[in-house]
């Protein structure tokens, strides 16, 4: 009689083998799944605040030392609101000063809202 050798199946094998976050960083299952969770969600608050504007908005915060004036084109309008204006809002096409003079030296005129 031959004795057949012992084997498993790859299924069985793969469910045993750690997975590379479990391996190396030493992350649960359920932590792993939390973890992707989270970087996706980052990435996405990421990907809109570049492109709606807050992200220039906070440079600018930064670059002033205060809260910046924001400055408006539409429609032609060129017009900038400081903050307190019902109009100080960010727009996906602001631009911002520091000075409500820079921004009337480029063309810009107050907001009358």
């Amino acid at each position: 009689m031959k004795k057949t050798a012992k084997t498993t199946s790859p299924a069985k094998n793969r469910s045993q083998e750690k997975s590379v976050l479990q391996r190396e960083f030493h992350i649960a299952p359920d932590k792993k799944n939390f973890l992707i969770s989270t970087l996706v969600c980052m990435g996405i608050i990421i990907a809109l605040s570049l492109l709606t504007g807050y992200a220039q908005y906070t440079v600018a915060a930064i670059g002033c030392g205060k809260a910046p004036v924001i400055t408006s084109d539409f429609m032609a309008g060129m017009s900038y609101s400081e903050k307190g204006q019902t109009s100080y809002r960010v727009r996906p096409t602001s631009k911002f000063y520091c000075t409500a003079a820079e921004a009337q030296a480029d063309g810009f005129r107050k907001a009358s809202f």
